[in-house]
């Protein structure tokens, strides 16, 4: 059966902005959860919490965020 304790979490009226909604949802995440999410979500806070679940995620952001490099991929990327 499906887990569903954290449907409905992100949703609600529209005085309540994009990142509170999506804080919402930290307890959800863990590290079997791969979270896609756009630039609008593009807070170091945020992200950071979401890293302190051990999830990993794919951020869309803009040009003027330049990301350090911690390491090099084996491909050299």
């Amino acid at each position: 059966m499906r887990d569903t304790r954290c449907a409905g979490r992100g949703l609600g009226p529209n005085d309540v902005t994009e990142l509170a909604y999506a804080r919402r949802l930290l307890g959800c995440l863990d590290s079997s959860v791969l979270l896609l999410a756009d630039a609008s979500y593009d807070a170091f806070d945020l992200l950071q919490a979401v890293a302190d679940t051990q999830t990993r995620f794919v951020l869309r952001s803009t040009r003027k965020r330049m990301p350090t490099v911690r390491r090099a991929l084996s491909d050299g990327s």
